[in-house]
């Protein structure tokens, strides 16, 4: 499956910050020797949903996988990225991200994993959606097949606690 993460968005309907975050992770991640772990911070309310939606275009060639907290955030992120499912209200077309002539012939398929999802459901997706509770499973999903995934954005990520925080609260 060829990546769809190559085609030029328009990023003119995003807010300010949101606009500004993504310069500046496409501008870090121009350079090779830049590192590949960032941290990119937005007030809450600022988008950070349309934000993701932009992430993978333009620095991804395989597969995205986004981590969330909850069930909940999962299923608001697989509807906002379900280009089929939600035509009218993805944030792609909400934002302006994708005019609607590339939306219609675009081949960009997100998955919510959940019970009854299997590897090869993962094969044909290239958005990937879990909660943080599903890291345990996601050897399942992606072993033997690791380089496949290229980005992992993890939303709210000031939910996880460090193994290091526990420790030193016991």
């Amino acid at each position: 499956m060829t990546t769809p993460f190559n085609l030029k968005i328009n990023t003119d309907g995003l807010r300010k910050c949101q606009r500004n975050a993504y310069e500046a992770i496409l501008n870090h991640f121009s350079n090779s020797e830049a590192e590949k772990h960032i941290l990119v911070q937005l007030p809450t309310g600022a988008g950070k949903s349309a934000l993701i939606a932009t992430i993978p275009f333009n620095l991804s060639n395989k597969k995205v996988l986004v981590l969330v907290p909850s069930v909940e955030l999962s299923k608001q992120l697989n509807s906002d990225f379900d280009i089929y499912e939600n035509p009218d209200n993805n944030a792609y077309k909400r934002f302006g991200i994708i005019p609607q002539e590339n939306l219609d012939n675009l081949e960009l398929y997100s998955l919510r994993l959940e019970g009854a999802v299997n590897s090869s459901d993962v094969d044909e997706h290239q958005i990937i959606i879990a909660n943080y509770q599903q890291l345990a499973d996601i050897e399942k999903f992606f072993k033997g097949r690791e380089n496949e995934i290229d980005i992992i954005i993890i939303d709210e990520a000031h939910h996880q606690k460090a193994k290091t925080y526990q420790v030193s609260l016991a």
